[in-house]
């Protein structure tokens, strides 16, 4: 009995205390995190201020390109480059209108890693057209993104160009996984440096390969665009693969500043970044594209890709650009336009990216509205019946990137050189970053 008021004295003691203490500890943590925080936004500023700044000369541009084209590649986790192994390609149906046709083609950009798209090829037009690649955005559907996208082929069919609109890797027949990261929590794909993004470049670049077989596209007028998830492909695969004649991405332009400055990462895929090795910004894959014309449109209500980004990446683009029109290599070969809309393929941006094609391609249209069709239902749309037994989609995040394999080592001298080269391998890329 004596120690029962002793006892009820002492929770409210023992709650105080905690309490304070929590309160200290959250308040170091806090300003731990508001630390953190600061750090990021400021090197991501200072990464977006400095970015093509050393850039004075066309000739210093020259020079540096094709180790910043390398560096790309790598921070994609393509460089090396994949195995151009044989695409396997199969037509798997048909669909006939009065305008145009819609093959179903499915091919293979490395064994058991399949592309599921449709290709549109006007009527009566058999050879040398102009060629779009449209890759798509983020448009959940079992049997593909596709779908939602025709009526940007059926327009460029209806006037002229033959069209093959790519399914994503997340979005495809046959799935992969695009939010790793972002939904997953796979955070070994920083340390193996993968990207869903380098999946669909090489799906791109395989893509054009396909493209260059086929007697009705003119291999050297091939356009390439996409919105969202489908510009970033545009973006980066247009930097990497100069068969792309014409580069026209849609909301999907970027600095790392202005994202950081935003707190933008919680809305995008994994699929919009490349992994930071070498502390570049996103107008590195804008001067990539140069001199190829190149138009860019986005949403001033855009909050994934908020204005201050955009309006950065053009200006920084377009003094590369500058450089090569001061040398006689061409006119104003890049474009910004903006809208006061959101994230979406506004009816000024169609209109806009038709008119940069028509105009650089060579293939002027009398309109540039959208044409009226009755949509194909993603059925219809579909190539394959079932999923390939053999199929690795669901699994590239693990195969894409070679690692290393584990060697007996039977001379100190051996040994010695491999060390030292992982020794460098360590301070130029896996901590280049580090404060």
């Amino acid at each position: 009995m004596s120690m029962t008021p002793r006892t009820y004295s002492f929770v409210p003691v023992c709650v105080l205390l905690c309490t304070i203490g929590t309160a200290f500890a959250q308040d170091g943590a806090d300003k731990r995190h508001q630390l953190v925080l600061t750090y990021l936004k400021d090197t991501a500023a200072n990464l977006s201020e400095r970015c093509l700044n050393s850039i004075d000369s066309l000739e210093s541009w020259k020079k540096q390109r094709g180790t910043l084209r390398r560096e790309l590649l790598y921070m994609l986790g393509l460089d090396p480059l994949p195995k151009r192994t044989p695409l396997k390609t199969q037509i798997t149906g048909t669909v006939q209108r009065s305008d145009y046709r819609i093959e179903k083609i499915v091919f293979q950009s490395l064994p058991g890693l399949y592309v599921t798209g449709n290709f549109y090829i006007p009527n009566g037009l058999a050879s040398s057209l102009p060629t779009i690649l449209y890759v798509c955005g983020h448009s959940p559907d079992p049997r593909g993104a596709k779908s939602s996208y025709q009526d940007r082929a059926v327009w460029y069919a209806s006037n002229g160009y033959s069209c093959l609109v790519l399914d994503t890797l997340e979005f495809g027949e046959v799935a992969g996984i695009h939010h790793g990261i972002h939904d997953l929590n796979l955070w070994n794909w920083l340390s193996l440096g993968y990207t869903p993004v380098g999946t669909e470049v090489w799906n791109a670049m395989r893509a054009l390969d396909y493209l260059e077989t086929r007697p009705e596209v003119d291999k050297t007028r091939i356009g390439m665009t996409g919105i969202s998830g489908g510009g970033s492909v545009t973006w980066y695969t247009s930097a990497l693969d100069e068969r792309i004649s014409v580069a026209a991405p849609v909301c999907s332009t970027y600095t790392f500043g202005s994202q950081a400055a935003h707190w933008d990462a919680a809305g995008q895929c994994d699929c919009i970044y490349f992994h930071n090795t070498y502390l570049e910004d996103f107008p590195l894959v804008g001067a990539l594209i140069a001199p190829r014309p190149l138009i860019i449109c986005s949403g001033r209500k855009d909050s994934d890709f908020p204005p201050d980004g955009y309006h950065q990446v053009f200006e920084k683009v377009k003094k590369i650009y500058d450089l090569y029109q001061s040398s006689g290599s061409g006119g104003p070969r890049v474009r910004e336009v903006d809208d006061d809309v959101g994230h979406t393929d506004a009816p000024l941006f169609l209109r806009e990216v038709r008119q940069w094609m028509g105009s650089w391609l060579n293939h002027p249209t009398h309109s540039l509205d959208a044409t009226e069709i009755q949509p194909e239902t993603p059925e219809t749309l579909a190539c394959l019946a079932r999923l390939p037994s053999d199929a690795i989609n669901y699994r590239i995040h693990d195969l894409l990137i070679p690692t290393a394999r584990l060697q007996d080592w039977t001379s100190l001298t051996s040994w010695q050189r491999r060390r030292h080269e992982l020794l460098d391998q360590l301070r130029e890329r896996v901590f280049r970053w580090f404060p």
